[in-house]
């Protein structure tokens, strides 16, 4: 007995027709996201903290000085009077409509390594963290950006965030002239970039994913070798054992 496919039910073909559309649709979704998303150009899973390195790229729609995606908290870069009046502060302080630097410089003044955490951005962040890693005189040095860091950390994790972005400090953080070439912001963030890393490595655990977001292009080459050095921190141990 011989079945010819012209005898099939024309129900039969609906149905196949309309589980193949599905099933194109889906796909088409899937193709649509990963495109579309904006992702990390590099990620390093230190055992009890993941880190991500966000860097300007039109392509993925991460672009210069806007946030890629939201976030638990962040942390930015203050002096001791905890006054957020230029750069990432500046921006973290009018998402939050002017009320996390209300809060702020209720506890101000802060000694520097100390970190304080306060309102969040609608959208964009759920706590603002303020790291004071400057003195009076807007000088900085490794010590405080690190401790900064971890005290920061340790603010994001009371506050129960499991996200934290890290800005790359360097533009808040350089000191007269505020032009400079860029040759000279290289120079400044290479200490910059160690600091935030090794503050990142003794903050390590606090919080589950830590985001380091540069906001202008122009260092990526120095955050991805910082990066590798946080991947070789994460394998000693296991090539040691």
């Amino acid at each position: 007995m011989t079945y010819n496919i012209a005898d099939t039910p024309m129900w039969i073909w609906i149905g196949f027709a309309i589980i193949l559309a599905h099933a194109a649709a889906l796909l088409g979704w899937y193709a649509f996201e990963a495109i579309r998303l904006p992702k990390p150009m590099k990620t390093v899973d230190l055992g009890d903290s993941l880190v991500e390195l966000w860097v300007p790229n039109r392509k993925l729609r991460v672009q210069e000085n806007k946030i890629p995606c939201t976030a638990g908290a962040i942390i930015v870069p203050v002096a001791p009077d905890m006054k957020m009046v230029a750069g990432i502060a500046k921006w973290v302080r009018d998402s939050t409509a002017n009320v996390v630097q209300e809060e702020a410089l209720e506890v101000a003044p802060m000694k520097p390594g100390s970190a304080f955490a306060g309102a969040g951005g609608r959208y964009r962040f759920g706590t603002a963290i303020l790291a004071v890693v400057m003195d009076d005189q807007k000088r900085t040095s490794h010590e405080w950006i690190v401790q900064g860091i971890v005290n920061g950390l340790e603010q994001a994790r009371l506050k129960e965030a499991d996200t934290c972005f890290i800005p790359d400090m360097t533009d808040d953080l350089i000191q007269q002239p505020k032009s400079i070439t860029p040759e000279q912001r290289r120079q400044t963030c290479e200490p910059v970039a160690r600091a935030i890393t090794d503050g990142i490595l003794a903050g390590r655990g606090k919080v589950q994913v830590i985001r380091i977001w540069l906001r202008t292009a122009g260092t990526e080459d120095i955050w991805l070798a910082e990066m590798k050095r946080l991947e070789a921190e994460a394998n000693a141990p296991a090539k040691a054992a």
